[in-house]
């Protein structure tokens, strides 16, 4: 049991500033936000209450996995799985330090441990190397824009739904993505066996004086080992996902690629069937119903030419699905190109997530409205810019959803399982430094999601 001061109170808070902090970085968390800060003093706080008893530092070690995934799951909306992986690998990483650096610095200095405990002064000195190790932890997981999320993108099979609408097998997909989910729970269960016993039996403990074996330093050096070992084995799970997962992609690509060929080769096809039906009108003197058919022909045409010149491939295909999305809901979807696209900083598969989000939500909104109702995508590229303009004619957005659309897990339609499209587009568009924004109009009955990608320069 141990009072609390304090001192105690501001080198808990210093703690978990400092975890929370790898951890929001890892799942691209804003650290700006008053959330953030709550999040800290919360479990710094709780930490702190929990001292008062007579309990081990193990017991404190679970109180802040299970308090940090809680704040990430309800304030947040981060699913389960990620925000356990995330939040067991930096807790596990900051207990090797502290296990690694404090027996170090009581070996260099000789000063026993237990007085270190009684020092307030020397305990900041202990902690100051922790302090820093974090630090360098934070700028390089900054620098490189390393992304947990992104890799759990790579094994979630959701995300394929916006690729394309028709049904592929995932079965063996998902069996690697189970996989991955077990080899991630097994790395944080075999850490924290090994973080535990090397925790409970040597971190307050001083250094055998016959054996080496009995040094804590030796331990650390097995539980680094084994820790490189395993995160090996991970990495090569993640590579081997991605490379299945290249695999759907292509195929989806492929296939969506194929039915827009077909539908430009029905098209092709039936000229000789619409030209028979003009002259047919023609010759009966319908002259009105042979312009509004003309009309038909000629959009329908356009529509599908309007895709194949925008100037990437995998954009065609994903456009081409959705407009068939739009037809077997009622929803007229429709594409004006402005000017084809210029080589951009997004990758392929990311700018279709973008607008594949963004032409889904805007279906989905007009599904239950009966008439006025149709989706319009403009694309216009630039040598600065690409504009990609979603407008949904037949619903207006309102001023307090506007405030919060793409707030992670907020949503109009009150249903489990939305409210992250929006999310994810804007989250997207920020990493390459895009701009995204609502556009509206009351009189013309829309609302508008404008996306503005660099073009590479």
């Amino acid at each position: 049991m141990e009072s609390v001061s304090s001192f105690l109170i501001f080198l808990s808070l210093i703690e978990n500033f400092l975890r929370l902090l790898i951890i929001f970085t890892l799942l691209n968390l804003s650290i700006k936000d008053i959330k953030f800060f709550l999040s800290f003093t919360i479990v710094a706080f709780l930490q702190l209450f929990f001292r008062g008893f007579a309990v081990t530092p193990l017991s404190l070690f679970f109180l802040s996995f299970f308090v940090y995934v809680g704040i990430l799951i309800k304030v947040y909306k981060k699913k389960l799985i990620i925000s356990a992986i995330t939040t067991g690998l930096v807790l596990m990483f900051y207990t090797l330090l502290e296990s690694i650096l404090v027996p170090l610095q009581s070996l260099v200095y000789n000063v026993d441990l237990a007085v270190v405990v009684k020092s307030p002064l020397l305990r900041i000195l202990f902690f100051l190397p922790q302090v820093l190790a974090m630090v360098i932890t934070f700028l390089i997981i900054k620098k490189y824009n390393i992304n947990f999320e992104n890799y759990y993108n790579i094994i979630d099979d959701e995300e394929l739904a916006v690729m394309s609408d028709e049904e592929i097998d995932l079965t063996e997909e998902k069996r690697i993505s189970s996989t991955i989910f077990l080899a991630s729970v097994f790395l944080i269960i075999q850490g924290l066996f090994i973080i535990t016993s090397n925790w409970s039996g040597r971190i307050f403990a001083f250094f055998g004086e016959n054996s080496i074996f009995n040094s804590p330093l030796f331990v650390n050096l097995i539980v680094i080992l084994l820790t490189l070992v395993l995160l090996y084995l991970l990495r090569y799970l993640v590579q081997t996902l991605l490379i299945q997962r290249n695999e759907i992609i292509k195929r989806v690509q492929e296939k969506n690629a194929q039915r827009l060929s077909w539908e430009l080769r029905m098209q092709y096809h039936d000229y000789n069937h619409h030209l028979g039906m003009i002259n047919m009108m023609l010759a009966m003197n319908q002259v009105d119903q042979a312009k509004r058919y003309l009309k038909g022909v000629v959009d329908e045409l356009e529509s599908v030419e309007e895709i194949v010149r925008s100037g990437n491939e995998a954009l065609n295909a994903l456009l081409y699905s959705k407009i068939a999305r739009g037809n077997k809901r009622e929803v007229p979807v429709e594409i004006l190109l402005e000017n084809p696209v210029c080589p951009m900083k997004v990758t392929d598969w990311d700018l279709n997530r973008i607008i594949g989000n963004l032409l889904d939500n805007a279906i989905e909104a007009l599904e239950d409205i009966a008439n006025d109702k149709s989706v319009k995508l403009t694309i216009k590229g630039g040598s600065d810019y690409n504009l990609f303009n979603v407008k949904t004619f037949g619903i207006v957005i309102d001023d307090e959803k506007e405030a919060r659309i793409f707030e992670r897990g907020f949503t109009s339609k009150g249903e489990e399982g939305h409210g992250l499209g929006l999310a994810i587009c804007k989250q997207l568009v920020d990493r390459y430094d895009g701009k995204i924004y609502i556009n509206k109009d009351e009189d013309k009955n829309y609302t508008a999601f404008v996306v503005l990608l660099p073009a590479l320069g």
